[in-house]
């Protein structure tokens, strides 16, 4: 299975939230995965995301826990945020109404091969794929398709892990 790319709304909703699609992300983030690479992705860019409210409120709980969690490990691939990334967001952003950190969103999802771009904001809606050639030269040809944390969508990752 291609990994899926969390956008930070994902984050927030599973760790900040009280409902149960946040506990059924929680789950999915702590259960079993297949071995080899991790099944889910983010950029760095997460990471300064997720800490502007723990340093709006001094909420040191929240940052460490933002901290701590987003590094690669084996469910979490963090990837960087790169000229290719930059170059193919400036291109989502060209033909799409994108906001800056978004297109980096999905162009880092795209770089690594997700098929899948799991996020609540309503905005990005997809699919969105790259066009221009010449600006990812070594990237696959890849189209992202936009998932919302619903229950039967997290259902469905939850079962395509544990029964291949």
């Amino acid at each position: 299975m291609q990994p899926v790319y969390l956008d930070t709304n994902i984050f927030i909703k599973a760790f900040e939230g009280q409902d149960e699609q946040s506990h059924a992300l929680v789950g999915l983030f702590s259960g079993e995965t297949p071995s080899g690479s991790a099944p889910f992705v983010t950029s760095e860019l997460t990471l300064a995301e997720l800490l502007v409210v723990p340093y709006r409120k001094h909420d040191d709980i929240n940052r460490l826990r933002y901290e701590t969690l987003i590094q690669t490990t084996d469910w979490l691939t963090v990837a960087p945020v790169d000229r290719e990334v930059l170059a193919a967001a400036a291109l989502l952003r060209s033909a799409h109404s994108l906001k800056l950190p978004d297109a980096i969103h999905i162009s880092t999802a795209i770089k690594l091969g997700c098929q899948y771009f799991m996020s609540e904001d309503q905005g990005i809606r997809g699919p969105y794929a790259l066009s221009y050639a010449s600006t990812t030269q070594n990237w696959q040809s890849t189209s992202v398709q936009v998932l919302r944390p619903t229950l039967s969508e997290i259902a469905a990752i939850e079962d395509g892990w544990l029964h291949p």
